[in-house]
């Protein structure tokens, strides 16, 4: 549902956002469990995990806001959201 989709994206955005404004950093794997505990489940319907699917999430975002205009949303999330050693999971 394009809605859905729509509503993720920005709650991701609007987090990235307020992480790169203090400076600081989110591990994939801890958003992963907020979009869970706020019922945002995969395309196949079953829960988020924090595997390598979850950085191709991070890159499809990135692709989704650079592709309708929004440079610096996508540009939040690939600063905000880490792998567990501390490297981007943007790639």
């Amino acid at each position: 549902n394009k809605k859905i989709m729509e509503s993720k994206a920005n709650l991701v955005a609007d987090i990235a956002h307020a992480l790169v404004q203090n400076n600081a950093t989110m591990r994939v794997t801890l958003l992963m469990d907020l979009l869970n505990q706020n019922d945002f489940k995969r395309k196949d319907g079953h829960e988020y995990e924090g595997g390598r699917g979850s950085y191709h999430f991070i890159s499809s975002l990135y692709d989704y806001f650079k592709e309708i205009g929004h440079q610096k949303a996508a540009d939040d999330i690939a600063a905000a959201f880490v792998k567990a050693d501390g490297s981007y999971a943007y790639e």
